[in-house]
């Protein structure tokens, strides 16, 4: 498949998922098992910690 189709198939399927998301995902959690419960769409993202840089001593 030609680069450009590839690009052009993945921009549609980006465009659905950005109008579509919510809907997307309700779907997906009420036909996914249940063995834990999923996080809300509004759960914010745990910010990723700065992992302290190693001293070094030359």
């Amino acid at each position: 498949m030609p680069s450009q189709e590839r690009n052009a198939r993945a921009w549609l399927a980006i465009e659905t998922w950005l109008t579509d998301g919510e809907i997307l995902l309700r779907q997906a959690r009420v036909s996914a098992p249940h063995r834990r419960p999923a996080l809300p769409v509004s759960a914010p993202a745990h910010p990723l910690t700065a992992a302290r840089p190693a001293h070094r001593s030359h």
